[in-house]
């Protein structure tokens, strides 16, 4: 869970995530993590970019790294440009997810 899907807990009975998918030569890798609050799905796929589908438990806050290119930092969160707080040398860019519900990310 740790390593492709890159799944870990930053709060107390997962209140706080970090996810950060690495799908290493992988074209696809799905699963999910029992937390206390509920089931954290996290689906990723390489087609024509990182597309990363996830389910997030009520309660749980979730700070999702995704790769991007140079030149565009923005990640599309359920179809809505959102601007990423660049990291890991502008290489990934993070958005923060707040509410419960199923989130479909894409990194441009």
């Amino acid at each position: 869970m740790e390593q492709i899907l890159g799944i870990q807990p930053r709060g107390a009975g997962f209140s706080e995530v970090d996810i950060r998918p690495d799908l290493m030569d992988l074209q696809w890798a799905q699963g999910g993590e029992p937390t206390p609050r509920g089931m954290l799905k996290v689906d990723i796929r390489n087609e024509n970019g990182y597309k990363t589908a996830i389910d997030l438990p009520p309660g749980t806050v979730a700070r999702v790294s995704m790769p991007v290119s140079a030149s565009d930092k923005a990640i599309s969160v359920n179809g809505t440009k959102e601007p990423g707080e660049s990291t890991e040398n502008g290489k990934r860019a993070i958005v923060v997810l707040k509410t419960v519900g199923h989130f479909e990310l894409q990194s441009h």
